[in-house]
């Protein structure tokens, strides 16, 4: 299948995870040589998308597009991939080495308190911004 020009920018190294909508993957952006998390959602795949792409993906990339602050993760690029039998749009995300629940699980690393505090005044410091512009993460609706 032909690849569109935007996909050959990214070099897939491995699968993060998987969901029942989604992939993600870890890859190189060939222009720059960083390291980027491609979310590669699949258009389709759910009876309101079978149009096309579903009103979820399409406000999450608004939003996203939009959204600029340091505690956030920044979307970086995004496109669609239409060449394939299952075409996607695929959202590219600065990338990030570990997350906070790796942190917290990894037993060998001792966090103080000092850490621990740093670490949620970042993340309420997020949160706080994206509640500011009526943006609601999922994760944070379980705990409002």
């Amino acid at each position: 299948h032909k690849m569109s020009t935007k996909m050959r920018r990214y070099d897939f190294i491995k699968v993060l995870g998987e969901g029942q909508y989604a992939v993600v993957y870890k890859a190189k952006d060939t222009r720059t040589n960083d390291d980027v998390a491609v979310k590669k959602i699949k258009i389709g795949s759910r009876q309101e998308a079978s149009d096309g792409i579903n009103l979820t993906a399409l406000r999450e990339i608004k939003f996203l597009q939009e959204v600029k602050h340091p505690n956030v993760i920044e979307l970086l690029d995004s496109f669609g991939e239409y060449g394939s039998n299952s075409p996607s749009i695929c959202l590219v995300f600065e990338f990030m080495s570990t997350d906070l629940e790796n942190i917290i699980n990894n037993r060998s690393i001792l966090l103080t308190t000092t850490h621990t505090k740093s670490y949620m005044i970042m993340l309420l410091l997020g949160l706080e911004y994206l509640h500011n512009n009526w943006i609601l993460h999922r994760v944070s609706a379980c705990i409002c």
